[in-house]
Parts: C-alpha cells; structure tokens; sequence
C-alpha cells in the first residue's frame, strides 16, 4: 500500500494478542511474588530499628537517672495503703521529655485513682513496638490502651474504669525466683530480686535501688529491659488481675525462666485467644521479630537477643551477682 507521496506505508498492529497479554501479566506477577517478601522483610527491618532505638532512649533515659541519683531507678513504688504499684517508668518521665505527664500523676495516690486517670492514659510512643501485631483481649484492637474487664483489680473499685496506656518494653527483676530450686551456672542459688529492677518486698514503700557497685557481674552483661509486647492484663495465680502491659503500672516486671518467645499454654487468657497465638506471660521476653527479641543492658547498650539462647544463658544474663560467665556470640 503506498501513501500519497509514492512510499510504502505499513499497517500497524492493532493489539497484543491473547497469549502475548497473558504472558506479561504472568511476568508482573512473577515479579510482584519475588519483590512482594523483600519488601515487607525491609519494613521488617526498618520497624526493628525503630523498636531498638526506642529501647536505646529507655537506655538514655536510665542513664540519666543514674546520673542524678547514683542508682537505676526502683523497680516500683507505692504510697500508703494504696494496693496498686507504680512503676519505674514513673520515675524516667522526666528524662523521656515526659514532664507534662509526670505532674498529671498525684504520686500519693493509687496509680488507679481517678485523679491519675489522665496521667495513666497518656500513650507515649516510645514505649510501643511498631511490629506489635499479636495482644492478650484485655489490649484494645489499637494495641495503645489496656481495658480491663473485671470490675476490680485486687478488690480495689477501678475509679479510672481500668484503662492504661500501654508497653511493649517492661524491666527485668532478675531469674524467677523458685526457692532455692534453680542454681546458676556458678553453683548458688538463685535469690529473689536478683536483677537491676527490683519488686518490692514486704511493707516497703519503694523498691531497693540498685547501683553500678552491686552489679558484679557487669553492666555490660546484665539485662536491665526487655521486649514483652502484646501483653495487657492477665490473672495471677491468685486470681488477682494486674495490668502487667500498662507502662504506669507496677506490675510490668519480668522474671526469666523461660526461653523468649516460648507459648505456655496457662499463660493463654480465656476469653478468645486462639491457643497457637503467641501470649507473653510473666517470665519470658517475647518480641514479634522474627527470630529473638531486643534487649537493653545496664550499660544503655540494646542487643538482639536469639530465641535458640538457652533459658539457663537467659537467667545469667537477668542475674546481676551471679559470677556467670556468658557464652561468646550471645550479645552481638
């Protein structure tokens, strides 16, 4: 066929073809299968990083404390008569650039009284995992508040109506204490608040403070935070209620005996929890990281810890003046 002015002109193709179509659309999703892992591996990796950076301005946080008061800050503290504990977050407030939260708290009151309402609602994202997908019933589905659906904790009236914000970042107390039942690598037993956080015993107002001194097995070998995320509120075997995922309250303390991200089925809450969710009980770092969970040292250092360490490694690393030594490669 020739145009107007003697040349040839061709005739263009309409359309791809069926089989040519089908063939590209075949190759994009070939490549959208192949890159699709990678990218969410990178949003893994970027959420990890935040997670550890929060961790590190924890870190910060306890560092300055130290400063000012020569010791880490106690593990909780209660005013008189008060049933509920307040925890050492408390205390880092004003080194979190928290200060307009800390005087929202009357400190002479139960943490849950309705005048620390606003104080105990406070959600600081710092303290909260971005990879946090899996929480106990008792988290709210934004996995920023904790409510809690029995009308009391302890038999105390919850005036606030239970609601605290949340952490995915709670302190260590030390190896769970099972009397004189589990020794260490050296030989003693392991005592109860053996760690760089400690509970309160008996009728004291405030917890012991641990200074740098007492660390004997080093601030570069001790856990002194770790990661729980998802936890809420969970029953004890007293049948008592505590908010043990709320950044306010007391109870956010671990004692290690169990490996990280270990499931133990009495630590599922009735209530809908599928029994192949991963629950973080009261003795074990939990992290939704694939393969270990982040960690703060009394050092202010964070490391990512193995979910294959050995539980025995685990409790050293919790003990502060246990003279163990740990395998090298465990903290990297």
């Amino acid at each position: 066929m020739q145009n107007r002015w003697g040349g040839c002109m061709r005739r263009g193709r309409a359309a791809f073809t069926l089989v040519e179509l089908l063939v590209v659309i075949s190759i994009i999703g070939i490549l959208i299968a192949l890159l699709l892992p990678a990218v969410q591996a990178a949003r893994e990796s970027a959420r990890r990083i935040t997670c550890a950076n929060n961790m590190r301005q924890l870190g910060l946080a306890h560092h300055n404390f130290l400063s000012g008061f020569r010791t880490f800050p106690p593990g909780q503290m209660t005013p008189a008569g008060a049933a509920h504990k307040y925890s050492f977050m408390v205390y880092l407030l004003p080194y979190l650039e928290q200060k307009t939260t800390l005087v929202q708290f009357n400190l002479s009151q139960d943490v849950h009284s309705s005048v620390n309402q606003l104080g105990g609602e406070t959600v600081i994202p710092s303290l909260l995992c971005p990879s946090v997908s899996n929480v106990q019933t008792t988290r709210d589905p934004d996995k920023n508040l904790i409510r809690i659906n029995p009308p009391d904790l302890q038999g105390v009236p919850l005036t606030n109506g239970g609601s605290m914000a949340c952490t995915d970042y709670n302190g260590v107390k030390g190896p769970a204490y099972q009397a004189n039942q589990v020794r260490n690598p050296a030989g003693f037993f392991y005592p109860i608040n053996d760690g760089a956080l400690n509970e309160i015993v008996g009728s004291a107002v405030e917890a012991q403070r641990i200074t740098v001194q007492m660390i004997t097995d080093g601030c570069s070998a001790t856990l002194l935070m770790g990661e729980t995320s998802g936890r809420g509120a969970s029953i004890d075997s007293g049948n008592s209620w505590h908010d043990r995922g709320a950044w306010a309250e007391g109870a956010g303390l671990i004692a290690i005996n169990e490996s990280i991200n270990y499931m133990d089925q009495s630590d599922l809450l009735t209530g809908g929890i599928s029994t192949n969710e991963y629950v973080p009980g009261g003795r074990q770092l939990f992290s939704p990281h694939i393969g270990g969970a982040n960690v703060l040292l009394c050092d202010a250092s964070v490391h990512f810890l193995m979910d294959t360490v050995e539980v025995r490694v685990l409790e050293a690393l919790a003990s502060r003046d246990g003279s163990e030594s740990i395998p090298g490669g465990v903290i990297k």
